[in-house]
């Protein structure tokens, strides 16, 4: 008994799947293609809406990482000036502005300073 009302249930599931992909649509009446259009339709509006969210996100994130990269690139050229000016050789470089807001980890001198020499 419970076997065939799983088999029912289960052969109704998937001429309603059918339905929902387009197939087998000629056994159905008009009120029942107009209730498949609009699920059909709001399926659809869910799908668009989640698509542009995930491109809004992809853009923030591509436009901060822009601003990052910005922010480095000045960052080096500062340091490119400042160890100019003090003949590459001063090791408080960073440390003489205080109120930088670049982290700690940029400051400092090369872990190996000849490598820096050779290219």
């Amino acid at each position: 008994m419970q076997l065939r009302f799983v088999s029912v249930a289960l052969s109704n599931l998937l001429l309603i799947f059918q339905h929902l992909k387009g197939e087998d649509v000629t056994s159905l009446n008009y009120k029942e293609l107009m209730v498949l259009e609009d699920v059909l339709e709001n399926g659809l509006a869910c799908v668009r809406d989640q698509k542009d969210e995930a491109v809004t996100t992809q853009r923030r994130n591509l436009k901060q990482k822009e601003e990052v990269t910005k922010e480095l690139y000045l960052y080096g050229q500062h340091t490119e000036m400042m160890m100019a000016e003090n003949g590459r050789g001063g090791d408080n470089t960073c440390r003489q502005r205080v109120d930088s807001h670049v982290p700690f980890a940029f400051c400092g001198q090369p872990v190996q300073p000849k490598s820096q020499e050779r290219i």
